[in-house]
């Protein structure tokens, strides 16, 4: 399985997008990195 988290993590770097504002209030940190 193809994991995504490069994928976003490219994409937020390219916005200007710190991790934090992305997961904040959303889902754990734990979570979005697995």
């Amino acid at each position: 399985m193809i994991g995504y988290g490069k994928t976003v993590r490219d994409i937020r770097t390219s916005k200007g997008i710190h991790q934090k504002d992305l997961y904040d209030n959303i889902i754990s940190k734990s979570f979005a990195i697995e």
